[in-house]
């Protein structure tokens, strides 16, 4: 038994974590009282930094970590497969047992039909190679205040906003690499010379 210095009380020797300079190897204060500094401190500190920067450090510290220990993070993709795969399959259904894959391929091609249904620059038209394409190439800023996962859902509900047309992936990328300043498809950069 022993007693936890913030909160005064006395708790098991298995409630408090392993501190090798501590008192019987212990730390000075309980595992409860220790998440609630801990928390109070990530807190703190996300307020200083703000949430961008905040983001931003947590992905650099987990790629970090990723690319130091490359096995343990092959073993934790598997338990957590083994942990939630069943249940993230289970997810693809809805009640009905359509697949939701399918319900989502029906949004893009109904929101992609919205805004002309083919590329505006080559006119390709199969919607498994169309691509949403932000006019003022303003999309990465977009993503990062918005965080949005399902773009064509997002489109949809929020009334299909007007600084976006569709591009197929040859053009939104040639546009993007070889479009020069101007971000001019290669299509239309053949026209110009």
């Amino acid at each position: 038994m022993k007693k936890c210095n913030q909160c005064k009380k006395i708790k098991d020797d298995k409630e408090f974590y392993y501190h090798p300079q501590g008192i019987r190897k212990l730390a000075s204060h309980c595992i409860e009282c220790h998440k609630f500094i801990a928390h109070k401190s990530y807190l703190k500190r996300r307020i200083e930094i703000g949430d961008e920067e905040w983001r931003k450090s947590r992905r650099e510290s987990m790629n970090r970590w990723r690319k130091n220990h490359l096995e343990k993070a092959k073993e934790k993709n598997k338990f957590y497969s083994k942990l939630y795969g069943k249940k993230y399959r289970e997810n693809y259904y809805n009640k009905n047992g359509k697949r939701l894959i399918k319900e989502r391929i029906d949004l893009r091609i109904e929101v992609i039909n919205y805004y002309g249904g083919k590329c505006e620059c080559c006119g390709e038209n199969d919607y498994r190679f169309l691509n949403f394409d932000h006019i003022n190439n303003d999309g990465s800023k977009e993503r990062r205040e918005i965080g949005y996962s399902n773009f064509a859902k997002w489109l949809k509900i929020n009334n299909y906003p007007k600084n976006i047309r569709i591009l197929c992936f040859n053009c939104n990328m040639g546009r993007q690499f070889y479009g020069g300043e101007n971000k001019i498809c290669p299509h239309k950069l053949k026209v110009i010379d």
